[in-house]
């Protein structure tokens, strides 16, 4: 019994081995074989102070008048007002949003149905390069294109909200928490 379960332990160890080094790498942020290591400048910080870490931090977003959840977000560098909405699953803009963000509408392909309170329309998928608000910021984000008819306000749903340590609804607003 010992001695399968050794070899079952060692065999496992083995299968590991190769996705060690990139597992190491991917979250202590070591460099590749072959980088050069990054110059290493020091700064001081007071004992009780946290280091900042780009993309990371908290935000409060207010609940409007209307009931609704919104904020000035960047989206791949440009300023856009976003309403949070949980219930979308994606990241939704327009098409005239999308040209703003500098996204060519000829190359965006129009293949999915999806459902919004305007009733049934057509969505191309893109991701975009960076989404955030103040000092919280994801990458690679997941959005749905949707035509101007159908989409008034830039949506920011889960594909946004699941990147975050925390989304929480408190004092008559929402705190994302990256």
């Amino acid at each position: 019994m010992f001695a399968r379960s050794f070899i079952l332990l060692a065999g496992c160890a083995i299968a590991a081995a190769p996705f060690v080094p990139g597992l190491a790498r991917r979250h202590l942020d070591l460099p590749f074989a072959g980088e050069a290591m990054a110059r290493v400048e020091t700064a001081s910080l007071a004992v009780d102070e946290p280091a900042p870490r780009p993309g990371h931090g908290s935000v409060f977003l207010a609940t409007g008048p209307d009931g609704r959840v919104s904020g000035l977000f960047t989206i791949n560098g440009h300023a856009e007002e976003g309403r949070i909405d949980p219930a979308s699953s994606m990241v939704r803009i327009s098409v005239s949003t999308a040209v703003r963000l500098g996204i060519d509408p000829a190359r965006l392909a129009f293949r999915y149905a999806v459902e919004t309170d305007k009733g049934m329309a057509r969505a191309a998928y893109i991701r975009l390069d960076h989404v955030g608000i103040g000092p919280v910021r994801l990458e690679k984000v997941g959005a749905m294109v949707l035509e101007d008819r159908v989409l008034g306000d830039t949506l920011i749903g889960m594909s946004f909200l699941k990147g975050l340590k925390s989304y929480d609804a408190v004092d008559d607003g929402l705190r994302l928490t990256r």
